[in-house]
């Protein structure tokens, strides 16, 4: 199977059941950057030993998702030569595809962060990801639906148009979206 070229980003907190992270090997053969506190790495140590796996550990004081995503832009901001990344939340471990014959069938994630990967090459240089609660692709022409969630989950981001448009960054915003 096919695994996404460009790296995957995966914002994680606690170790829950079935995170993303114990799976990764589901995710891509190719870069993979795992976002966890500085004080939870132990967690998550056991993960820590393939060569594609980069683990950034963040020692802050708070705890946000919405902050840690903020955090994940400026981090990639300073590496321009990484053309494109896919952000994915830790427990989006399903996705279904809805097929031409108009049947929704479940498919490998890593065979729908390749397809949304492609897609946002074809349609795309700024960001894509699930329309707000419709569960459709932004800039697709089959709809994908992520683990029955929407654009809050998966996002490929182009990063010289992230580094071009400030305005459209992620947002640091106190108090909200706790992790």
């Amino acid at each position: 199977m096919n695994s996404p070229k460009c790296p995957i980003v995966i914002p994680t907190y606690k170790n829950r059941p079935n995170n993303l992270v114990q799976h990764l090997e589901d995710v891509s053969d190719n870069q993979i950057y795992v976002f966890c506190y500085k004080d939870d790495y132990e967690n998550y140590k056991q993960y820590d030993c393939n060569n594609n796996v980069t683990f950034v550990q963040l020692d802050v004081p708070w705890r946000s998702i919405q902050k840690k995503r903020v955090v994940i832009q400026n981090y990639f901001i300073q590496r321009p030569n990484i053309e494109r990344y896919i952000l994915i939340d830790d427990d989006v471990t399903k996705c279904r595809m809805l097929h031409d014959d108009g049947k929704v069938r479940n498919i490998p994630l890593k065979e729908a962060l390749v397809k949304i990967e492609e897609l946002h090459c074809k349609y795309c240089h700024t960001f894509s990801g699930g329309e707000n609660f419709g569960t459709i692709m932004a800039h697709a022409t089959s709809d994908y639906v992520i683990n029955k969630r929407t654009f809050y989950q998966v996002f490929c981001f182009e990063n010289k148009w992230v580094i071009e448009h400030p305005e459209c960054r992620f947002k640091d915003l106190q108090n909200i979206c706790e992790d």
